[in-house]
């Protein structure tokens, strides 16, 4: 059919097909759909696109925090200030772009300044339509900010320490001729730790959200899954992330506990499961320690290119990037065949915490924002 060129809009998504991208705004899902060169040739027909699967025209009648006004209808978003920019863009066009489309009126508090967004406009559907799509910007800007917190749990008692340190010298004095092995890849013995998940935390409001749920975890979950009996693991062989022993970033310890039962694997998984169901952790979050449809992997990393002394890196799209130089990984051909079974003890886990990645504590370990006693 002959259409006007001028009001088709070119939309390109580079996503992994069988698992799209998942978005998650007010408790519900909306999946990005992988699309190539797909033209629209309105923006209702693009906004339909982003509307979760059950939605139905009623859905928009009273959306959530709309108010009436006597000259129209607004909205106020609390959103962390970090994102403002995203929202404002280059010079204000992305906002301006947002009020010519929706015919809107968007209030972004200054620089440097904190208060909510507030959306106006003469039509309650154009508020609507607004809102959400500040609230993707956010997301956007969200999956580009680096993690800020993790869940961990420390592994760093005495006896195992004194065993990594065992373990670096041993593999230090065997594997000299190994590519890439060196002193500075080693983890630091007082933050080794289970890594349950990563979040990204940008607002106090943010902080305090997973600290009372890990809280309120503590009081339920972590009972049940462990079942009320003490959780005492060993931490004895060693893998590595890959597929390649000849080239290995991450080289980490397995850890299970001493009884054979799944108690463990069982409380980590529904905490991911409970964060990420309050949008704590988000899917692409969880890449660090969980597949996408697995169970989390229970690991101490024992060494990591990342911390290569001299390697520098700046965060982009949640990813780590390594300009002017390449990562280099290590042979870790030797050092499997000699220290596979290694044993670095036991323990008793204490407690979780809500780990803080930029800041130590006096002890050595991660900065806690907050912790839960198991």
């Amino acid at each position: 059919p002959t259409q006007n060129p001028d009001n088709w809009t070119s939309v390109w998504m580079d996503i992994d097909v069988l698992r799209p991208e998942i978005y998650r705004l007010h408790g519900r899902q909306y999946r990005k759909y992988p699309v190539e060169c797909h033209l629209v040739s309105n923006e209702d027909e693009f906004s339909r696109q982003l509307l979760p699967d059950d939605y139905t025209p009623e859905d928009d009648d009273q959306p959530p925090g709309i108010t009436e006004t006597s000259t129209g209808f607004q909205v106020n978003m609390s959103l962390p200030s970090t994102f403002y920019k995203f929202i404002v863009g280059k010079k204000g066009e992305t906002k301006r772009q947002l009020e010519r489309e929706t015919k809107t009126s968007i209030q972004v508090p200054v620089k440097g300044s904190s208060g909510n967004i507030i959306v106006t406009g003469s039509d309650r559907v154009n508020v609507v339509s607004a809102m959400k799509r500040v609230e993707i910007l956010a997301h956007e800007g969200r999956h580009k900010h680096e993690w800020t917190h993790f869940l961990s749990i420390p592994l760093n008692t005495d006896s195992i320490r004194k065993q990594f340190e065992k373990f670096k010298q041993a593999v230090l004095s065997k594997c000299t001729q190994a590519q890439g092995v060196e002193s500075s890849i080693f983890q630091n013995p007082n933050k080794l730790h289970l890594t349950i998940g990563v979040l990204k935390l940008c607002s106090d409001q943010e902080e305090e959200r997973a600290c009372s749920l890990l809280n309120e975890s503590c009081k339920t979950l972590i009972k049940s899954a462990l079942q009320n009996q003490p959780a005492t693991v060993q931490v004895e062989g060693i893998e590595y992330m890959n597929d390649d022993p000849s080239a290995v970033d991450v080289l980490y310890a397995k850890v299970s506990l001493t009884d054979g039962s799944s108690r463990l694997q069982r409380l980590v998984d529904q905490l991911v499961k409970k964060f990420n169901d309050a949008g704590l952790i988000q899917e692409d979050d969880t890449s660090l320690t969980q597949r996408q449809y697995g169970d989390v992997k229970l690991h101490v990393t024992l060494m990591n290119t990342k911390l290569r002394k001299g390697l520098q890196s700046v965060e982009v799209d949640s990813r780590r990037k390594y300009p002017g130089q390449r990562r280099e990984s290590f042979d870790a051909t030797q050092l499997l065949q000699e220290f596979r079974q290694f044993r670095f003890g036991e323990t008793q886990l204490k407690s979780i915490h809500l780990s803080e990645r930029l800041r130590t504590s006096p002890d050595g370990y991660y900065a806690s924002r907050c912790q839960a006693l198991l």
